[in-house]
Order: C-alpha cells, then structure tokens, then sequence
C-alpha cells in the first residue's frame, strides 16, 4: 500500500506511474512509493517501452531516470506501442521510433495508431470521419514494410 501524499496518481506501467504533487508537477515513483523521477515536470505520462512522454515548454520522451532521451520538441505525443509513437509538431502528426527517428514526417492531419498491426494516415482536414489513404502495415520479419495505397500494395525499407 502507498501513503496517499500526492494529488494525483496514474496506475503502474512498466513498473512506474505518474505522479501530480500539490504544486502542479509530475514526475514518477516505483512500486514501493520511492520517488524514481522528481516531480518536475509540467505534465507526464506512464511509461511505455521504457519511455514516458513528458512537458517542460514541449512535449518530448524520458527514460526510466528522468533523463531526457527524445528531446522536447512535439507539441503533442502519445505513448509508444510496438516500437511507434504519434507525434505533433504544428498542427501536423507523424511517427516516431524509441530513437526520436522520423518513421512517417509530420505531414498528416490524422493518423491512427490504435491496431497493433495497422498504422493509418490520412491528409483530410476532417477530424470527425477523416478519408485514411494509406494503411501501413508492422515491420515483416525481413525488414519491410508492406503499404496499402488504394487499392495497390508496395514494399518499402
């Protein structure tokens, strides 16, 4: 059981959850109630694949030490999964890896990552029924990527 002292706590991820204090920053503690990462932050996520999202003036990626590992430069994002995460920078979302690697630019008005083995762009400025016109596949064994445009499938690196 952990005392109740802060204001606010996220569930566990990857062995750490979010913590608010009563002067409006987050920061992480463990499963005994340690804190693991000060509260320092203006905002932060749970930890997914050994990175959580986290606010300073942007939106960048820290490691299970607090140190910064994708440096603040989104003005938003979104936890990884299966290596990805969806980012913004201007009104525009792309893809990133653990390493801060562009996979897609920030080019698309919409992107949805919600199926493990889908990724789905879409350049339509409508945010209620946006027309996705790509569908990116995972990563093949082999190291390519298979993409659906229309109706016509190709291979990419």
């Amino acid at each position: 059981m952990i005392n109740p002292i802060f204001e606010y706590a996220n569930g566990f991820s990857d062995g750490f959850a979010a913590i608010h204090d009563a002067k409006s920053k987050w920061g992480h503690i463990d499963k005994s109630g340690r804190i693991a990462i000060p509260t320092k932050f203006r905002s932060t996520g749970n930890f997914s694949e050994g990175l959580a999202y986290a606010l300073t003036n942007k939106w960048g990626y820290i490691d299970q030490t607090g140190a910064w590992i994708i440096q603040p430069a989104f003005t938003w994002t979104d936890r990884f999964s299966n290596g990805v995460a969806v980012v913004e920078i201007k009104k525009k979302y792309g893809l990133i890896n653990t390493s801060g690697e562009y996979i897609l630019p920030p080019v698309y008005n919409h992107i949805d990552n919600s199926l493990p083995e889908l990724i789905k762009v879409s350049f339509s400025p409508d945010s209620k029924t946006p027309n996705f016109t790509l569908v990116f596949y995972k990563r093949w064994k082999v190291s390519l990527d298979r993409i659906r445009t229309d109706t016509n499938f190709k291979f990419t690196n």
